[in-house]
């Protein structure tokens, strides 16, 4: 009788446990159903660029959001409004880099590989350094505009800061490189790096631990 009663228990639970699973199977699908029924791969706000995706034109109508720092106009507001959120909350940000022209992009790469055969590396060895946290020229975000490079204010307390990874998305931004997707976006981990896709994208993205390259890919298959 006992074996029989804890047979059931134990079928309860399992039963508990898939039924749990299942509805977070279909919350997700029916938020991912939403989100992308409104988007498409044309979006100028989900232009995927990459070492895959290479362009060839970085002619953007630019804003300024500090000096001498500008993005394309179309996230003027909602950068200035992710500064202006950080300072009320106590921690400043400073945009270290923005937008960058091809030949800017150019310039810094082959910077980093001067850098890099000062160390003593052998040419292939620099570019391969190089590459791996910073793309060739044409495959840089930063071409868009749509890209920034944020230095954090660091909590005196516990010496890091949050704020920013926490509260990035609630203004369309995200962390655009972030650990364990290495092999997917074929950068290295970049706390710094943050791009805007658009709030409602943003925390899809976000909640689901996803990266662009991701949802272009569910875009691409038809199974957003």
């Amino acid at each position: 009788m006992r074996k029989v009663l804890a047979f059931f228990c134990l079928l309860i639970i399992f039963l508990c446990i898939f039924l749990n699973y299942q509805k977070k199977v279909n919350v997700y699908n029916n938020e991912k159903s939403k989100i992308l029924s409104k988007i498409s791969l044309s979006d100028w706000n989900l232009k995927l660029v990459n070492q895959d995706h290479e362009i060839s034109s970085d002619l953007v109508k630019l804003g300024i959001v500090q000096e001498n720092l500008y993005v394309d106009e179309r996230i003027v507001e909602s950068t200035k409004d992710l500064l202006a959120a950080a300072v009320e909350a106590g921690y400043p940000l400073r945009i270290i880099s923005a937008y960058r022209s091809i030949d800017d992009q150019r310039s810094l790469v082959e910077e980093g590989i001067e850098r890099e055969l000062s160390k003593g590396l052998s040419y292939e060895e620099a570019k391969a350094e190089v590459y791996r946290f910073t793309n060739r020229p044409g495959c840089s975000e930063h071409h868009t505009g749509l890209a920034l490079d944020i230095k954090e204010e660091v909590d005196r307390e516990n010496g890091k800061s949050t704020w920013l990874k926490e509260n990035a998305v609630n203004f369309g931004f995200i962390l655009r490189y972030p650990k364990g997707k290495e092999g997917i976006t074929k950068i290295g981990y970049e706390p710094w790096h943050y791009r805007f896709v658009g709030v409602d994208v943003a925390k899809y993205l976000e909640k689901n631990q996803l990266v662009l390259e991701e949802l272009v890919e569910q875009l691409e298959k038809g199974t957003a």
